[in-house]
């Protein structure tokens, strides 16, 4: 990292001029506007070392005196106790949507192999048009996971049509979404009236032969078909507004190949970790 700042012609070292760059303990005693954490860490490899001291992320944390910036795997916090290191920090980062930085998704070298087909979504109607037309080509089974569902939009963007027209192939659909997001209100009647709207929309999911999850802390939008095909990215699948001027700019990797086995199953255990 030193060396690619020197490339840059930006100072790496311990003054106020420079960026420091290190581990957690290179920001003792300093305090930095912003500081950008890495957990290096992933779903794959838990990173239970970052809580083995519960004063590493204190340290980091509030050596930021304006921001601090966590770029890595969510999972590694996300389904982590809340008692712990990595889930207190969990609760910050994941108080609201707000928090959440805007980017491409770039594709991950990784996944990536000569057999492997790689592209990207824009926008709405791109993943609306790649979500509709997983649900007729996929094989055996679908999992769509998106922290916020809104009954509304299954029907509005057709998708609702699509899983039922799937189930009726034999496919087994499957919806993962987050009981907290759904259902979170700061006021008792609106709070209550949220909680019967998801118990509903899940209610005549069951019935129409859609399976659906409930988890906790699940900020992740993904779509996985069968074993050969994954989708992740930013957009929110089941409540991204379809108007025009309120769009956000969201993108998607998808990845198609047989190679992805691995990376399925991780997710699937990750995602088994937080059903309610």
């Amino acid at each position: 990292i030193k060396q690619a700042l020197d490339k840059q012609g930006i100072s790496a070292g311990a003054n106020e001029k420079s960026l420091t760059v290190g581990t957690v303990h290179s920001l003792q005693g300093a305090e930095r506007a912003i500081v950008i954490f890495s957990p290096v860490y992933s779903k794959h490899e838990d990173g239970v070392f970052i809580d083995s001291d519960n004063s590493m992320l204190n340290v980091a944390v509030s050596r930021a005196k304006d921001s601090f910036l966590v770029f890595g795997d969510m999972d590694l916090f996300e389904i982590q106790p809340a008692s712990s290191p990595r889930g207190l920090l969990a609760k910050y980062l994941f108080e609201s949507e707000k928090n959440a930085l805007s980017f491409d998704y770039k594709e991950r070298k990784d996944l990536k192999t000569s057999e492997t087909k790689i592209y990207t979504l824009h926008g709405v109607e791109q993943h609306d048009n790649f979500l509709n037309q997983t649900f007729e080509n996929t094989g055996k089974h679908i999992t769509i996971v998106s922290p916020w569902l809104t009954w509304q939009k299954l029907e509005q963007t057709g998708f609702l049509d699509s899983m039922i027209a799937a189930c009726s192939r034999g496919i087994n659909v499957t919806i993962v979404t987050d009981r907290s997001y759904n259902t979170e209100h700061n006021d008792f009647e609106r709070r209550k009236e949220k909680q019967q709207n998801l118990k509903a929309a899940l209610e005549k999911l069951n019935a129409l032969g859609i399976a659906t999850k409930l988890v906790n802390r699940v900020h992740s939008k993904i779509v996985i078909g069968d074993e050969g095909l994954l989708c992740v990215g930013s957009f929110n699948w089941f409540s991204a507004t379809r108007e025009a001027r309120y769009e956000r700019y969201d993108t998607s990797m998808v990845y198609c190949g047989d190679n992805l086995k691995g990376e399925i199953e991780a997710i699937y255990s990750s995602l088994e970790r937080r059903q309610v």
